[in-house]
């Protein structure tokens, strides 16, 4: 129930997480706001006032898969944190500094000065940029947002002590045909 950081989800995998969708069952009984961010917004920010930042996001960076591994597979995969999918069209954003800085951990390579200033700013973008669109999920409420360009939190909740009031709710990840 702790805060859970901006994020994309799957940001360590090579599959594609097109959307994400939440349905809430049931609300905390405090706290628990699903906040969103356009990733368009934040990498125009960077791209316009940061260069040498968005240049480093936009090299690769080891993110931990979280287990569930193959036989022989690497436990971390590499991916720019900021990338354009000319295919899709879009803005391809993979984000979890958790994951980011375990898998450097695990690959005994440190992130640079460089790439922790680099994603430092990007944090202190999301927060102070008043790009935020923040949400109180009721029970009934769905959204539903594009994986690829849009960064999201959720901050603390509190739960009821009855477990049969328990915040409840429903993730849908979906992925794009792909004709």
């Amino acid at each position: 129930n702790h805060t859970t950081g901006f994020h994309t989800d799957g940001s360590w995998s090579s599959e594609s997480l097109d959307y994400i969708s939440l349905l809430c069952l049931k609300k905390a009984m405090s706290g628990g706001i699903t906040q969103l961010i356009s990733g368009y917004s934040v990498v125009d920010l960077l791209r316009q006032n940061h260069p040498h930042a968005f240049a480093v996001l936009s090299k690769p960076f080891y993110f931990h898969k979280r287990g569930g591994l193959a036989p022989n597979e690497a436990p971390v995969s590499e991916f720019p944190v900021v990338s354009y999918d000319p295919s899709a069209d879009c803005l391809q954003l993979k984000f979890l500094r958790t994951w980011i800085d375990i898998g450097h951990e695990i690959m005994s390579q440190p992130l640079t000065t460089e790439q922790v200033a680099a994603i430092d700013l990007l944090e202190s973008l999301i927060h102070s940029s008043g790009l935020l669109a923040e949400f109180f999920l009721e029970r009934g409420d769905l959204i539903l947002y594009n994986n690829h360009s849009a960064l999201h939190n959720r901050t603390l909740f509190q739960d009821d002590p009855d477990p049969a009031n328990k915040r409840h709710l429903v993730r849908f990840w979906m992925t794009a045909r792909k004709e």
